[in-house]
C-alpha cells in the first residue's frame, strides 16, 4: 500500500494536480486523501481501516520499515528545532497582520490579541 501511494504521489497526474491546487488551503491534503482512499479501494480494504494502515504504518511494521517504505516519512525534511517547553520564543516573522487591531490571520482563521500575552502557533504533521 505504501509503495502504491508513492507511485501515485509521484505520477505526472498527481504532480499536475498538486501544482493546480497548491494555493488552496487544503488542496494538497485533499489530493493525498483521495489517493489514499483510491489505494484502499484497489487493495479491497475497508476505507477507515485502510487509511489507518497507511497513516500509522509505523505501528504495524515498525518505525524503521515505515520510514523506508513511506514516501512522506522518508522524504520528510522536518527536524526538531531547538525550542523546548517553557523556553522564551524568539521574535520571528510569521503570518501577516490585519488591520489596526493587529489581528493575526491566515485564510479564514482570526486570532484576537490578548493584552499581556503573545500568541505562538506551532504546527506539524507526520502525514
Amino acid at each position: 500500500m505504501l509503495r502504491r501511494e508513492e507511485e501515485l504521489r509521484l505520477s505526472d497526474l498527481t504532480q499536475k494536480n498538486f501544482y493546480k491546487r497548491r494555493n488552496e488551503v487544503n488542496g494538497i491534503f485533499e489530493i493525498v486523501e483521495e489517493l489514499q482512499r483510491q489505494i484502499c479501494r484497489e487493495f479491497k480494504i475497508e476505507e477507515k481501516e485502510g487509511l489507518r494502515m497507511i497513516r500509522r504504518a509505523d505501528l504495524i511494521i515498525g518505525q524503521e520499515r515505515a520510514n523506508e517504505l513511506s514516501f512522506y516519512r522518508r522524504e520528510n525534511k522536518c527536524i526538531d528545532g531547538p525550542l523546548k517547553v517553557g523556553d522564551v520564543a524568539p521574535c520571528v516573522n510569521g503570518l501577516y497582520l490585519l488591520s489596526e487591531k493587529h489581528q493575526l490571520a491566515q485564510e479564514n482563521y482570526i486570532l484576537e490579541p490578548t493584552p499581556g500575552f503573545f500568541t505562538v502557533l506551532v504546527a506539524g504533521s507526520l502525514s
